[in-house]
C-alpha cells in the first residue's frame, strides 16, 4: 500500500540523519552505480515513464508498484522476478535519499565499487601506472610546462630520499609528492595569483583515476600549501588533507630552488630534519653566484616561520 511506501521510505530517511548535513549540496552531479539503481531505470524507459531517475519518474513507478498490491504479484517489462521482490523497497531507499540531499536527477553508471577497487589495486600492482596516466593526462590538459614540472620533482624526491627514513615515510608519501610536484603548476591557466588553490581544487575535486580519496586530498593538500606563506591558517586545511608538514616543506624549497626556470643542474646539496628544523646545505661558490636564489631562499626561510618549522639555509 501507498502508506506502507511511505513508512519504508520514512525509515530509510531517519537513517540518513547522521549523514545528511555533511553531504547535501556538497555535488554537482548524483551517479548511482547499484543494482537497484538499474532495475529502476530500467523499468521506467520500459513502461514509458521516463527516460531517467528523476523525483517525478520514481513517484509514477511507486504508483505501478503500489497498485501489485504484493511484491509477487509485480509485473514489469525488463524485471525478474527475484528483482521484482526487492525492487520496492530498493526504490524507498532511492526515494528518501533524493528527497533528504535534496537530488532531483540520478544517473547511471554501468561501473561499479568494485570496478573503482580493481583500479585502485591494479595502480598499486603496477606502480601506479593509472594514476600516473591520470597525472599527464591533467597535466597535458592544462598545458603544463612538463620540464620544469619533472625538475621540481626531481629535486622534492631527491631531498626526500635523503629524510625518509628517520621520517618514517614510505613509497605512499613519496608518491604523493612526486605527483604534487609534477601538478604544482597546473592551475596556472587560471593566472598566477592564487594558482596554487585552482590547482588544488582541480587535484580535490576532479576525476583522476588510480587514485583513492585519501591520495587526492593529500596531493590536494600539498598543492594549496607549496606556495605563499605557511600560516597557521593553511597549515590547518593541508593537514586535514593528510600531508606531513615537512613534507610540505621540502615542495616549498624545491620549487624555490627552480623559480628561474634554468635547465642547468643544481649542485649536489643535502637536506636534513631534525624535529621542527629543517636544514639546507649548499655549496657557498653556488649561493655566492646568485644572489637571486639567495633572496628566494631567504623568503622561503621567513614564509615558514608561522608554521613553526625553522628552516635553516648553510653552506
Amino acid at each position: 500500500s501507498l502508506d506502507r511506501f511511505r513508512e519504508a521510505e520514512t525509515a530509510a530517511g531517519r537513517e540518513l540523519g547522521s549523514v545528511v548535513r555533511k553531504y547535501r549540496r556538497r555535488f554537482e552531479h548524483c551517479v548511482a552505480s547499484s543494482g537497484t539503481a538499474g532495475a529502476v531505470l530500467r523499468v521506467i524507459r520500459a513502461a514509458g515513464i521516463g527516460e531517467g531517475i528523476s523525483a517525478q519518474s520514481m513517484e509514477s513507478l511507486r504508483d505501478q508498484l503500489v497498485a501489485f498490491s504484493h511484491c509477487d504479484r509485480i509485473d514489469l517489462p525488463e524485471i525478474s522476478r527475484d528483482r521484482a521482490m526487492v525492487l520496492p523497497g530498493g526504490l524507498a531507499i532511492l526515494t528518501a535519499i533524493c528527497k533528504q540531499l535534496r537530488i532531483s536527477k540520478v544517473e547511471r553508471s554501468d561501473f561499479a565499487l568494485r570496478e573503482g577497487v580493481l583500479v585502485e589495486l591494479q595502480g598499486r600492482a603496477f606502480e601506479s601506472d593509472v594514476s600516473e596516466g591520470s597525472v599527464r593526462r591533467l597535466m597535458q590538459r592544462f598545458d603544463v610546462d612538463v620540464d620544469q614540472a619533472e625538475r621540481v620533482a626531481d629535486t622534492a624526491l631527491m631531498f626526500f630520499d635523503q629524510v625518509a627514513e628517520s621520517q618514517g615515510w614510505d613509497s605512499v608519501e613519496r608518491r604523493h609528492l612526486r605527483w604534487a610536484a609534477l601538478l604544482h603548476e597546473v592551475g596556472l591557466f587560471m593566472g598566477y595569483s592564487g594558482h596554487h588553490k585552482h590547482g588544488a581544487y582541480l587535484v580535490a575535486n576532479g576525476e583522476l583515476p588510480g587514485f583513492s580519496q585519501q591520495c587526492k586530498k593529500a596531493v590536494a593538500g600539498l598543492l594549496l600549501s607549496h606556495r605563499g606563506r605557511l600560516s597557521e591558517q593553511r597549515i590547518q586545511e593541508g593537514q586535514r588533507t593528510a600531508p606531513p608538514l615537512a613534507l610540505m616543506v621540502l615542495l616549498r624549497v624545491a620549487v624555490r630552488l627552480h623559480r628561474r626556470r634554468s635547465k642547468k643542474a643544481l649542485p649536489p646539496m643535502t637536506l636534513s630534519i631534525d624535529g621542527a628544523s629543517i636544514c639546507l646545505s649548499l655549496p657557498m661558490e653556488w649561493l655566492s653566484e646568485r644572489p637571486l636564489s639567495r633572496a628566494d631562499l631567504r623568503e622561503e626561510i621567513r614564509a615558514c616561520g608561522p608554521s613553526g618549522i625553522r628552516l635553516d639555509v648553510v653552506h
